[in-house]
Formats: structure tokens, sequence, C-alpha cells
């Protein structure tokens, strides 16, 4: 007869099966747990999140790949997930490397562009998204105007950029952008108003009225 196994063989055997069964559960069930207890808009940050951590881990082993460099098409996934969640140093990261593979992408110079603005790079900025609305980008179209309107004092130059992202978009967004086209509006208006007392007041005894 095969000797007998001790009996706490048995029971360490079959604690460490449970172990691993409820390990592998509770590695499922947890996060959707989490995600069950989290209101609708919460979920889905939850869920961008979690998609920005997985193309985090793809960009990490397609660099470590074959080629040595991540793939155009998961950086824009990424840049885009980034984006979205307002992770603005990894969008950053992402529409840089975009750029260098590809440096005719138009969401990524758009892109890249507002991220000069908002850290403060105007003249940079305003280079880089121009180039991209020479192809009618609305978001670069939409971002000079708030440029040339708040940090270069030229309302006109907004005014018709801002009217260009009104043709382009075709509605969309525009109550926003109206608000802002009358606000240039009133600031051209005031601007003529001046010129035109300064003319009366001064001028216009020799030259007339006209």
């Amino acid at each position: 007869l095969a000797p007998s196994r001790p009996a706490w063989r048995g029971a360490a055997l079959s604690l460490a099966v449970v172990v691993v069964v409820l390990g592998g559960i509770s590695a499922l069930a947890v996060p959707s747990l989490q995600r069950l207890a989290l209101r609708e808009g919460e979920a889905q940050l939850y869920d961008q999140s979690n998609q920005l951590l997985a193309l985090e881990a793809q960009l990490s082993s397609e660099a470590a790949g074959v080629n040595g460099q991540p793939q155009l098409a998961t950086l824009l996934k990424y840049g885009s997930s980034a984006w979205e969640l307002q992770q603005w140093e990894r969008a950053a990261q992402a529409y840089s490397a975009i750029l260098r593979l590809d440096p005719s992408n138009v969401v990524a110079v758009s892109r890249y562009g507002q991220l000069l603005f908002f850290s403060g790079e105007n003249d940079q900025a305003l280079t880089l998204l121009r180039a991209a609305a020479k192809f009618n980008d609305a978001e670069a179209l939409l971002t000079i105007g708030n440029i040339l309107f708040s940090a270069k004092n030229d309302p006109r130059g907004a005014l018709s950029v801002w009217e260009q992202y009104q043709r382009v978009t075709k509605g969309k967004g525009e109550a926003r952008v109206i608000e802002l086209i009358a606000a240039a509006r009133k600031r051209v208006s005031s601007s003529d108003d001046i010129g035109g007392v300064a003319f009366a007041t001064n001028c216009a005894g020799c030259h007339g009225a006209g």
C-alpha cells in the first residue's frame, strides 16, 4: 500500500485552491462593484481613466517591441483620451510624439497649439493654430479668436475668425460663439465711436465731417 499523505497537506491544497478561486473572482468582481457604486458621470470618468491607463500600457509595450516606438494610431487614441480627461501633460507628450511621426497631422497641430495657449505661449500657439485653421479645424479657429480678442486686443481679427468658425461648424456650439461675436462687435463699435469723436473734435474743422 502507498503511504498515506498527512492530513495537513490535503487541507493546505484545498485552502490554496479556494484562495486562487476567490482571488480570481474578486479580481473580476471588485472593479465591477466599484463601478456600480458610482454615479453616471463618475462611472464615465472611471471608464475613461481605465482606458487611459490601458493605452499607456499599450504604448509602453509597443515602445519595447521590434520597432522601438509606439504606433501612431495608439498615440492618437491616447492623446484624445488624455485630452478628454484634461490630463494636459500627458496630452502634450502624446501630441508632441505624434508630430515627430507625422508633422502634418492636423489634430495634433491644433491641440498642441491649444496647449501652448494654455501655458501662455501665445505667439507660438498662433503659428501652429493658423496652420491648422487652413484646414478649417474648428478648435483652432475658436482658440485663435480667443488669443486675438483677449491677448492681442484685436477684436476685428477675432470677429473674422469666429465668423469663419460659425461657417465651418454650421451652428455647432452656436450659443457660446454668438456671445463671443457680440462681445467682439461691441468692442469694435466702441473703438469706432472713439475714433469718430476724435475726428469730429480735432480734424473735421479742416477736412470736413465726411
